[in-house]
């Protein structure tokens, strides 16, 4: 997954002051438990997916 949509974390000094997940559209069904997720973000227009 992260070769497609990398994570992205942010540092400050040597702090770790943030951290994303970013998940590419295409593995919203493999993982069980963001399959709603995908599934509201889809339906609510906020998901773009690219086909």
């Amino acid at each position: 997954m992260n070769d497609v949509c990398a994570h992205t974390i942010t540092t400050y000094r040597d702090d770790v002051i943030g951290y994303a997940l970013n998940m590419h559209p295409f593995f919203g069904d493999k993982v069980e438990v963001l399959e709603l997720l995908f599934e509201i973000i889809s339906k609510e227009g906020i998901l773009i997916s690219e086909k």
